[in-house]
């Protein structure tokens, strides 16, 4: 175990969509400029790509100074976890257990991976939950991502002695069965979790295809992922933006396609 260090959680938007692209590092970003990635590996400091480029700063709509939050977290375990200061398709120690961008995970479960070294015995762990489409994205990917197996050899592997939290491993039931809480909301939820689950088994579907010879492209997991989210938006109807956020208005286009070119296949490809 390190000594204890703050982990900074950023977000910018995507172009051209209503989502945000997160990443995390070891400063603070509205007080130390650092304009390339050269300048935070000369100081000593901490950039997690997280599936994206280098982004000296952030800005959403939601946030002008794209600051999601920050948390003492141990920095040999974000470290260990997922290695800083190289992006994500440089290869796997890079991507955490998101081994295959827009199947395993996106920007979102990457960040929380790194961020879950902030974990403690009553906090945490910080997650990104913040970031615009991160609902959509719990939905089909969890908090951690998809490689369920992989996620847990990893932390076991990382910090051996830490326990693991209640109910950490999945945002998106606890903040479904909060926002469907009240009147006719509650007679969804079942629904909308067996929806869910239909949708899980859809990604491991492709993250199977992802290991033979017929990987699926970005359009046809977006065109995918853009379904399941109309199947929900007709069950949910003036309840869904509560679940999914308001930028849910919108087509989820949540994979990048020249993101998902560069991704290639990161690591093991174990059952999950």
């Amino acid at each position: 175990m390190s000594a204890s260090i703050l982990l900074y959680a950023w977000a910018n938007p995507v172009t051209g969509t209503l989502w945000d692209h997160t990443w995390v590092t070891t400063y603070d970003n509205r007080s130390a400029h650092y304009p390339d990635i050269g300048k935070v590996v000369k100081d000593g400091l901490d950039y997690w790509f997280c599936w994206g480029d280098y982004h000296p700063s952030g800005s959403t709509p939601n946030h002008p100074d794209g600051f999601l939050g920050a948390m003492s977290g141990d920095l040999g375990i974000a470290r260990c976890l997922c290695r800083s200061n190289a992006p994500s398709k440089t290869g796997a120690p890079t991507c955490g257990t998101i081994f295959t961008y827009g199947i395993d995970g996106v920007c979102h479960q990457l960040a929380n991976q790194v961020l879950w070294a902030t974990k403690g015995p009553v906090a945490g762990p910080l997650t990104v939950s913040n970031a615009r489409g991160y609902h959509i994205s719990s939905f089909f990917f969890g908090t951690y991502g998809n490689q369920s197996v992989a996620w847990k050899a990893k932390q076991q592997s990382c910090a051996p002695l830490t326990p693991k939290l209640m109910n950490a491993d999945d945002e998106f039931e606890i903040h479904a069965r909060q926002a469907l809480s009240a009147g006719k909301g509650a007679d969804k939820l079942q629904a909308l979790l067996d929806l869910r689950a239909e949708a899980l088994a859809a990604t491991g579907q492709f993250s199977r295809r992802s290991r033979a010879k017929d990987p699926p492209t970005a359009e046809e997991l977006n065109a995918t992922y853009n379904a399941f989210l109309e199947r929900a938006r007709k069950l949910l109807g003036a309840d869904f933006k509560a679940v999914f956020g308001p930028e849910a208005k919108a087509k989820a286009d949540i994979v990048d396609p020249a993101m998902m070119r560069a991704s290639g296949k990161r690591g093991p490809r174990k059952a999950k």
